[in-house]
């Protein structure tokens, strides 16, 4: 699926958590910002801060550097789950 059709079903996801490993994994993306993934999502972004914080919290999701010039990181749970 591409992200294009991901985004324009948008409003059928109910859990934002799936949009936000699908963004990311994406290699163009792996810099991207809150705000940014907030406009591509369509929500606001102290909720993709709080789907963050609990994909972090489950292991799925990390941090690897500063605020600035840092990037996102997929567990390989998520990847192997993906292949799966």
């Amino acid at each position: 699926m591409t992200l294009r059709k991901l985004l324009r079903m948008n409003k059928n996801y109910e859990n934002f958590n799936v949009m936000l490993i699908k963004i990311i994994k994406a290699k163009k993306y792996k810099k991207i910002t809150i705000p940014e993934l907030s406009d591509k999502i369509r929500i606001s972004a102290t909720a993709v801060e709080k789907n963050i914080a609990k994909l972090k919290q489950r292991d799925l999701l990390k941090r690897i550097g500063p605020d600035k010039g840092g990037y996102w990181e997929i567990s390989s749970q998520v990847r192997t789950a993906a292949r799966s």
